[in-house]
């Protein structure tokens, strides 16, 4: 393979084996550079698709390898045509993903097929057509034969009444549109001197069985780096907890579509805020939602990739 891979070392830092014995790390620990070594991070099904808009570099991340694969040159060394599809090098007008659960019953079982579409600056809000995104991607085969694959956004154009595809479209836009007033049902509940940057529910648990719609978590992010945690009951949402979490170094957020909430567990999210150089692992265990850790991006991908986009794909850990 001529493609760039980055293992990632296997070592406990000597910071997070003092937190092992002491319990979770206080909130001025948060200051330090934590790494991608908690155990918490080990066998999770999660890929994160790392995009530098400017330069068209993209890595992929897996956390159950712990690889960084360099993705253009991955598809450029494809046989896969789907995976060729991937290589967005050279491109520009690169702006953000959506990230789509495409949850769905067929034949009467419920399916879930994790998709990224990689959309342009053409797109602002609303439903999506073909001229809106460079590609729509999703997981091939299982075990070690899985891999990423891409459909480009000509596949979506100029199709018949009634193709596969423009139902896979609606799905996607009644997604968006869930989405969109979801986002302004929490803006409204905001503290007065709060503004609404990304909201997000764990799409998940959301659909596991036994799990009641009034116990999930709505993590809302503001663009003053806040999040606040509510819960929805009956159509009145309220707060899970009295204090808010802070993402450490992030006093402003100024392009709210390029950052990205996206499962860890069922109890915690990753976050991912374009001008940091850390993702921020949030999450609760037994206590109240805090700021678990912050994990070095340049421990993940090669250092001066410098994302201001990230994809997430895959349902992470069982808890």
């Amino acid at each position: 393979m001529n493609f760039k891979t980055k293992p990632i070392a296997l070592a406990l830092s000597a910071v997070f084996s003092a937190g092992l014995l002491t319990g979770c790390l206080d909130s001025s620990s948060h200051k330090d550079d934590h790494h991608d070594h908690d155990h918490a991070h080990t066998n999770l099904d999660k890929s994160l698709v790392f995009i530098n808009s400017t330069t068209g570099d993209q890595y992929i991340y897996d956390f159950q390898t712990k690889q960084a694969i360099d993705l253009n040159d991955k598809a450029n060394a494809s046989t896969r045509d789907s995976e060729k599809k991937l290589n967005i090098f050279g491109e520009a007008n690169l702006s953000h993903f959506i990230h789509w659960p495409d949850f769905r019953v067929v034949e009467g079982t419920l399916r879930e097929d994790k998709k990224v579409v990689l959309m342009n600056n053409n797109y602002t809000s609303g439903d999506v057509d073909a001229s809106h995104f460079f590609y729509l991607a999703h997981f091939h085969g299982t075990g070690d034969e899985r891999y990423l694959a891409a459909h480009s956004s000509d596949e979506f154009d100029n199709l018949p009444e009634g193709h596969g595809r423009l139902a896979g479209l609606a799905r996607l836009n009644n997604f968006i549109s869930n989405q969109a007033q979801l986002e302004s049902d929490l803006a409204a509940v905001l503290p007065a001197d709060q503004t609404l940057c990304k909201a997000y529910v764990d799409p998940y648990l959301k659909n596991k069985e036994g799990v009641e719609a009034n116990s999930l978590v709505h993590y809302t992010l503001t663009t003053s780096g806040r999040m606040y945690f509510y819960k929805n009951d009956g159509g009145t949402f309220s707060l899970v907890q009295n204090s808010f979490e802070t993402l450490d170094g992030i006093s402003a957020i100024d392009n709210c579509n390029k950052v990205t909430i996206t499962r860890e567990s069922d109890d915690g999210v990753y976050v991912f805020v374009p001008s940091a150089t850390h993702l921020y692992f949030i999450d609760r265990h037994g206590a109240d939602f805090h700021l678990h850790e912050r994990i070095r991006i340049d421990s993940l991908i090669p250092a001066g990739v410098n994302p201001d986009i990230m994809g997430a794909i895959g349902k992470g850990k069982d808890h």
